[in-house]
């Protein structure tokens, strides 16, 4: 147990950016390694290649997908080998192959076993075609996930993805459909706002441009 809350704590820290905590995430695996612990031993080479990634060690990112990968098909964590499959997508997008990356987050979405997973991937997915200004496409996978984000009440993804249709819709000529999703956004950020979320990244976007857009139109 202190070792599994030790890579916790690893795992956080190095999501804060202190990624020479890598080498101990290493040597972290090793220990799971060597009792058997195959699903906490792949999560660990999922984040030790999310590390190298942010690092743009692009290979060693991959070493270690690889490596996750391996464990989740052998030992049948369909969950995690979604997860890691996504994770590798992301990388293509960063090694700008945007074609693989689009292949394979299809890839992932269609491994997913849960809605929150099934959500994430078709957001991002609209996301790398929102950066690629494929303005319709990413419109088309950003309400796919916008239907299962509302069906299943995983509010705390409505700041992003109704940010993302908001400015994809302005892209799109259709300032109505834009200010809709804008309004939408608005309302479920101030919403995570009373309950302690930050106003941080897509929710101060959203609040930001909801706000701009109605100053504007007055």
């Amino acid at each position: 147990l202190l070792k599994l809350a030790n890579y916790y704590r690893l795992v956080l820290q190095t999501r804060k950016g202190d990624y020479s905590l890598n080498i101990d995430l290493i040597n972290s695996a090793e220990y799971f390694k060597e009792i058997k612990e195959n699903a906490t031993l792949a999560y660990h080479y999922k984040n030790i290649g999310n590390i190298y990634r942010k690092q743009n060690k692009y290979d060693e990112a991959d070493t270690y997908y690889i490596k996750a990968l391996e464990i989740a098909q052998a030992m049948g964590y369909r969950h995690i080998e979604s997860a890691v499959t996504h994770d590798q997508g992301m990388l293509r997008y960063h090694q700008h192959d945007f074609s693989n990356a689009i292949k394979i987050l299809d890839k992932a979405h269609q491994l997913a076993d849960s809605h929150y997973t099934k959500s994430f991937i078709l957001m991002n997915t609209g996301y790398l075609h929102f950066g690629d200004k494929n303005w319709q496409s990413a419109s088309s996978y950003l309400q796919d996930s916008m239907k299962i984000v509302t069906q299943y009440n995983l509010y705390f993804l409505l700041p992003s993805l109704t940010y993302l249709l908001g400015k994809s819709h302005d892209e799109l000529s259709n300032p109505a459909v834009s200010i809709y999703y804008y309004r939408k956004g608005y309302e479920s950020a101030m919403e995570l706002l009373t309950h302690h979320f930050p106003c941080t990244g897509f929710r101060k976007k959203v609040i930001n441009i909801y706000v701009k857009t109605l100053s504007e139109n007055h």
